[in-house]
């Protein structure tokens, strides 16, 4: 079986999460999928050529909120063989939150009362839609 793994910036704060992505490497994990959200500027460089300096098979998908891309860079990841594979999506820090969307200032805080009530119909709506 496959294992995937959700990371964003802040797990890579952690030396765990390097020194496990090593190990993975060297011991050849290729049912290992990384999905790394990257809504962070700058992060992508730091990151991106540690993880291709440790070996795994890196993917990208430039639009990390389009559905079909995501679908298209897993289905790469199955291709890799002997390494353990890292899809790399770009997103959008709070995409469809109007007063939040790109803001660093929401990456570690949670939306007020307030907030959260000015966006709770917008997000049912698009639920009930999609059921």
């Amino acid at each position: 079986g496959r294992v995937y793994v959700m990371l964003s910036h802040s797990d890579f704060e952690n030396g765990q999460v390097f020194e496990a992505m090593m190990m993975a490497s060297e011991q050849r994990l290729d049912n290992l999928v990384c999905v790394v959200d990257d809504n962070r500027p700058g992060f992508d460089a730091m990151i991106y050529d540690k993880l291709s300096a440790f070996g795994f098979s890196l993917v990208r998908v430039m639009n990390g909120h389009n559905f079909e891309e995501v679908l298209n860079g897993f289905s790469r990841s199955f291709t890799t063989v002997r390494r353990p594979v890292c899809l790399w999506c770009k997103t959008v820090l709070a995409k469809g939150v109007d007063f939040a969307e790109g803001k660093q200032s929401y990456a570690r805080s949670f939306f007020s009362a307030g907030e959260f009530g000015a966006i709770e119909g917008k997000f049912k709506k698009i639920l009930n839609e999609r059921l």
